[in-house]
């Protein structure tokens, strides 16, 4: 996934884009996933984050930036809900 900066286009432009409908492709993603698109998404752009933070020369509101998080509150509550690690205290 090269386009974690931007935005999850919306289900119905990604179902047009493959001449599918959307109950389809999301039944269809679950099942190979296990989860749903949007939160496969945000995962992989927290998994991008937490590979950023290892270089201490990057600002943490540089990272939320990259990985599409709109304000770095936004980042931290998500990556703390998610690694239960403020991202500050993961480097």
């Amino acid at each position: 996934m090269d386009n974690l900066d931007s935005p999850l286009k919306p289900i119905t432009e990604i179902t047009e884009d493959i001449n599918t409908n959307a109950t389809l492709l999301k039944r269809g993603f679950k099942i190979i996933h296990g989860t749903t698109i949007a939160k496969f998404h945000r995962d992989k752009r927290l998994e991008r984050a937490k590979d950023l933070l290892l270089d201490n020369d990057i600002l943490l509101i540089v990272i939320a930036d990259r990985c599409g998080f709109k304000s770095i509150s936004n980042f931290s509550r998500v990556f703390k809900k998610h690694f239960g690690i403020n991202p500050s205290k993961s480097r």
